[in-house]
């Protein structure tokens, strides 16, 4: 079958965990020059500041899903399409659960960690809890995944693997949603698609797509659903994805 669509995650899949440029120019110049019939998105549970960098490095000329769903952003422009915000009562509920723990906080309008103290309550796209340790990491999930139109994920903390990163966000800003509305724009159907990841979050991204690709470094459960393993991210796989379906 002739794919018409890739997307594919960012993080430990097209660049290291928590790079904040791509240092690989064969990745740039594999992406640069793929036929222009293909429909790439980038599909990351990256926010504004940290993911609008590296897609535009690649020269995207579709729009892209970003924080985990919540916004969709213009590739060239960086212009915010669609957006499913927290709500100021959702984020004032996850402040009081973060309220007796001492770790920084990203606000998806700012690329800068927060201590708690300083955190302005506001309306946000997303909220991370930066490098929480694993026991703090399940009482978190459990509390925010209580509250009401609330989902939070876990996962390998930026700069130090062993901790995790909470992302946080409506329930409604999930992948699958984003994509969806995507394949409505571009007159995409799902078996079309070859979706690529690595982590967890890249579930909702396999269960979008006709072609399910793991990088071999992805994690153990999201290898299971995969339809085929190309070499890690490391090992520039996602170029094994682009020369094979897309030249």
């Amino acid at each position: 079958m002739k794919y018409r669509g890739l997307i594919f995650d960012i993080d430990e899949t097209i660049i290291p965990n928590g790079a904040l440029s791509i240092q690989s120019k064969p990745i740039i110049d594999t992406f640069a020059s793929l036929p222009k019939d293909v429909i790439a998105i980038a599909a990351t549970g990256r926010m504004k500041p940290y993911a609008f960098p590296i897609i535009s490095s690649l020269s995207l000329m579709h729009d892209s899903v970003i924080a985990n769903g919540a916004q969709i952003i213009d590739s060239i422009s960086g212009q915010t399409i669609y957006n499913q915000p927290l709500s100021l009562d959702q984020v004032q509920n996850i402040l009081k659960i973060c309220k007796p723990y001492n770790y920084k906080l990203v606000i998806s309008q700012s690329p800068k960690t927060k201590h708690l103290k300083s955190y302005k309550t506001e309306s946000t796209t997303a909220v991370v809890i930066r490098n929480a340790i694993n026991k703090d990491t399940q009482y978190f999930l459990k509390k925010f995944n209580s509250l009401k139109n609330v989902h939070a994920y876990s996962g390998p903390a930026w700069g130090n693997p062993v901790n995790c990163d909470i992302s946080i966000g409506h329930i409604k800003a999930k992948k699958h949603v984003a994509i969806e509305l995507l394949y409505k724009k571009y007159n995409l159907k799902p078996e079309e698609v070859i979706g690529v990841g690595d982590g967890i979050n890249d579930i909702e991204l396999f269960n979008s797509v006709g072609h399910k690709i793991a990088v071999a470094n992805a994690n153990p459960k999201l290898l299971e659903k995969a339809d085929e393993v190309v070499p890690a991210q490391q090992e520039n796989g996602i170029i094994t994805v682009i020369n094979k379906y897309f030249k």
